[in-house]
């Protein structure tokens, strides 16, 4: 009862921020996380807020005077449990969906170790080779397996 009341909520703020957007038309700064396993995977998250059904890169927003790496390690602790991962930025794109978000694309290796998914947030996670990735894809996920950056060998 109490994970669907926070996830209840996840989604009115979201539903809250998406017309703030459309307003305010804001700026903001954001990272999407590309988390390599070692059979060089990636990893995949549908959350449970937004548009539900699509697959993304896990990520968030970056604080005021954040790093792009600093917001990874903090991100990936949050919805993810990772913890230590050496993050390096590696591209970024600019999304134009009522707000303007600049998201710095950042790339870790896991190393393997259990992940802690926040069920608030996340609803699902999957490991899938780029090339294959789950259906449906998110735009910004599809824009970022598209970068150049993301031909990348496993990190």
């Amino acid at each position: 009862m109490f994970l669907a009341m926070r996830r209840a909520a996840y989604r009115a703020a979201f539903q809250l921020l998406r017309v703030w957007w459309f307003v305010a038309r804001p700026h903001t700064q954001g990272v999407k996380l590309a988390i390599w396993s070692g059979q060089g995977q990636v990893l995949f998250v549908r959350h449970t807020y937004g548009d539900r059904r699509v697959w993304e890169l896990p990520g968030g927003g970056r604080r005021r005077g954040e790093s792009a790496e600093d917001a990874a390690r903090r991100e990936a602790g949050e919805e993810l449990g990772l913890q230590d991962a050496a993050w390096t930025s590696v591209d970024q794109i600019v999304s134009r969906e009522h707000a303007t978000a600049h998201l710095t694309v950042v790339r870790c290796a896991h190393d393997g170790s259990p992940l802690h998914v926040c069920r608030v947030e996340i609803a699902e996670t999957r490991w899938c080779d780029p090339s294959r990735p789950p259906q449906p894809l998110g735009r910004h996920a599809a824009e970022i397996l598209a970068l150049p950056a993301f031909s990348w060998e496993a990190a």
